[in-house]
Formats: structure tokens, C-alpha cells, sequence
């Protein structure tokens, strides 16, 4: 059986392209573009917060050895009269590492990190995408009525540009799958 193409106007391939750039722009980039700050939030905040809870744990103790009351001066607190009311540096050293682990652990659990990350490159990849077609389309557009093969060529990129989006989204859920999975993994080994 012979198949036959029927070439297209190239009004109906500039409104394909429209269509299709159209879904790429507003939809597939919007929806990374929306959650990524979201993500570098919480990926920059928990890195900070770690980090502070972890210097915390090591200036504790060596605050606690200059002095009892200049210990909470330093801290900005007014020393209590009745020092054993008092949290010892030691267990505040003790709940800072506990703090910072868990910080770990949570973002372990949620990556938000490889989210970031994810996500940027998303959105990068389809934009890119994006101007490569634009960069190809005039020029195929314009063949386009010059014989039925240019006309197939110009059809083809669409078709081309519309899977290498489609990859790049699939890319980036096998990523968040990985990263779930990963992070269930993790979980589950370190359950109490």
C-alpha cells in the first residue's frame, strides 16, 4: 500500500508551530520556571541552616569553657540566677548536631537540591530546543512550497522538535523518580 502525503499550506504549518511553540513556552518551560525559585529556597535554606546548626554544635562547648555567665552574655541572653536552670553547652552542642542532621535528613528525603537542579536544566534544555527550531523554521517554512519534500522536512522538524521536548520532560521525571526512590531507599535503612 502506497502512502501518499498531501502536502500542507504554509499557513496550516505556521499555526502547527505556533501551536506547538505556544505549549512549549506557556506550559511546559512556565511549569519549571514556576518551581524553581520555590526549590532554590528551600535547597539554599536548608544548606544555610545546616551549616549554622553545625557551627553552633562545635561553638557551644567552646563558648561553655570561658565562663558559665559570660557564655550566655556572649549569647546575647541575661545568665540566670540559678545556674543549674541552665541548659549545659555540651547538650546545646548535642542538639545543634541533632538539628543539623536532621536538616540532612530532610533534605535527603525531599531533594530539593536535584529539584533545583532538575529543574534548571529543564527549562535551559527546552529553551534551547526552542531556539534551535526557530533558528531552522524560516528557512524550512519558505522551502516548504517549493516541492512536497521540503514540505515533509518542514513537517518532520515540527514532529522533531515536539519529541526532543517530550525527552527532555521525560528526562527530568525519570530524575524525580530516581530521586524519590532514592530517597524512600534512604528512609527505609534509617528508620529507628
Amino acid at each position: 500500500m502506497t502512502h501518499h502525503f498531501i502536502p500542507l499550506s504554509q499557513t496550516h504549518l505556521i499555526a502547527l508551530a505556533n501551536a506547538l511553540l505556544d505549549n512549549i513556552q506557556k506550559k511546559q518551560i512556565a511549569y519549571y520556571d514556576e518551581r524553581i525559585p520555590c526549590r532554590r529556597l528551600a535547597a539554599r535554606s536548608l544548606r544555610a541552616l545546616t551549616i549554622l546548626a553545625g557551627g553552633f554544635s562545635v561553638l557551644f562547648p567552646l563558648l561553655g569553657q570561658i565562663d558559665g555567665h559570660a557564655f550566655w552574655l556572649a549569647l546575647g541572653c541575661q545568665p540566670l540566677a540559678n545556674a543549674s536552670q541552665v541548659a549545659s553547652p555540651l547538650t546545646l552542642s548535642s542538639c545543634s548536631t541533632a538539628f543539623a542532621a536532621l536538616l540532612l535528613a530532610f533534605e535527603k528525603y525531599y531533594a530539593h537540591s536535584g529539584a533545583w537542579m532538575r529543574f534548571v536544566k529543564a527549562s535551559m534544555d527546552l529553551q534551547e530546543a526552542v531556539r534551535t527550531f526557530e533558528l531552522d523554521w524560516p528557512v524550512l517554512l519558505l522551502n516548504s512550497q517549493l516541492d512536497i519534500t521540503a514540505n515533509q522536512r518542514a513537517l518532520q522538524r515540527l514532529h522533531t522538535l515536539r519529541e526532543t521536548c517530550a525527552n527532555i520532560n521525560q528526562a527530568e521525571f525519570e530524575g524525580w523518580q530516581h530521586a524519590f526512590q532514592e530517597g524512600m531507599a534512604y528512609t527505609e535503612a534509617h528508620k529507628a
